[in-house]
């Protein structure tokens, strides 16, 4: 048998939505220390902005999954879940949870649709869309090379996104 044939693990969409979670989570962790490392070399980084950075990131890590994985509607919908999940814990009462669970349904769709409108206009144009997300107190973002930088990151993480969805056969009952 070749090696590249593995067989694929049979998982189920709460199974793979949990490994791909935790994927997100280191890959969008270390990307975050990259681009504040890179911002810092030119201006200084406020501590209210590593925040919003990393809030901003798993966004974008949302829809690169969302992008990449749209046959597998199930997981995203586990995965926004999540997200979401966070602001149904955020407000005092049931009824201020679920506003602000709303309201951060609504931004991430209107996200969702500018990020893959600067998609059909090239790499380029995602990556200065998503770093005025990014760097909010510094719009706009007029970096070449923390454009490159977003636009080879996006693009390697789809590309192992994709690999490691691969190694996943996904069954629910």
């Amino acid at each position: 048998m070749w090696p590249f044939n593995k067989k694929q693990k049979t998982v189920t969409s709460e199974e793979f939505a949990s490994a791909l979670m935790q994927l997100m989570g280191r890959s969008a962790k270390d990307f975050c220390v990259a681009l504040q490392k890179q911002a810092e070399e030119k201006w200084p980084f406020e501590s209210g902005e590593v925040s919003t950075l990393g809030t901003q990131v798993f966004v974008a890590y949302l829809w690169m999954v969302s992008k990449a994985f749209a046959p597998d509607k199930r997981v995203l919908d586990l995965l926004h879940d999540g997200y979401l999940s966070g602001y149904l814990r955020s407000g005092a009462t049931r009824e201020e949870s679920a506003a602000l669970a709303n309201a951060a349904q609504s931004e991430l769709f209107a996200r969702y649709e500018k990020y893959y409108k600067a998609w059909d206009d090239g790499g380029m144009a995602l990556a200065f869309e998503m770093s005025q997300f990014f760097f909010p107190k510094r719009k706009p973002v007029l970096d070449a090379f923390l454009h490159a930088s977003i636009q080879a990151h996006v693009g390697a993480f789809m590309l192992s996104a994709l690999e490691f969805r691969k190694k996943y056969a996904i069954v629910d009952t």
